[in-house]
């Protein structure tokens, strides 16, 4: 989110193992703990490092913290939309949720997909391909995919001065509910 200019693709560089292997996360911390590549002073990511680093949420509300609350609130914003999946939303939701909130909104996205469109074959200790892949063979990596879709795909952040999460969560649903049925 706000190391956004720092963290970069060539900021891994994968031809150069031993390099890459001090991308770790105590460096990632480093980066978060100095500030570096990051818009310092704006209300938002002081807010989000004050939560961060010294566990300061007086100015940061995530609307759901686990897959529980997660699953109970996506359940009822699909109900309400009228919908059966909800598609990442982008920059513009984000700009109508904090107009409709009265207070900074950030969606965050988590990108990530089981095993992709390749196969994966199986090898042996020597290489080996094995004559069938990983999905096929295997009931765990088979079933990865229904299992991330019950998995938390997006957070809702909101910055500023604290309200009920009750009152915060019925906004969320109401505004968001309408942004899905207009777009």
């Amino acid at each position: 989110m706000f190391l956004s200019e720092t963290l970069q693709p060539g900021a891994f560089p994968l031809d150069e193992p031993l390099e890459l292997a001090l991308r770790d996360d105590t460096w990632l911390w480093g980066l978060i703990r100095s500030g570096t590549g990051m818009r310092r002073g704006e209300p938002i990511v002081e807010a989000a490092l004050a939560s961060l680093l010294y566990r300061d949420t007086s100015q940061v509300t995530l609307l759901w913290k686990n897959r529980a609350e997660y699953r109970g609130m996506h359940d009822e914003l699909v109900a309400r939309a009228g919908v059966q999946k909800v598609k990442a939303l982008g920059p513009a939701y984000d700009a109508f949720l904090s107009d409709k909130m009265g207070a900074p909104v950030r969606t965050h996205w988590l990108r990530f997909s089981p095993l992709g469109d390749e196969t994966v074959w199986l090898t042996n200790e020597r290489g080996d391909r094995a004559p069938t892949a990983l999905g096929e063979d295997s009931l765990l990596s088979g079933s990865l995919a229904e299992v991330w879709e019950n998995e938390v795909r997006y957070h809702v952040i909101l910055f500023g001065v604290p309200r009920s999460r009750e009152e915060l969560r019925e906004l969320w649903l109401k505004h968001t509910a309408d942004w899905i049925n207009s777009h």
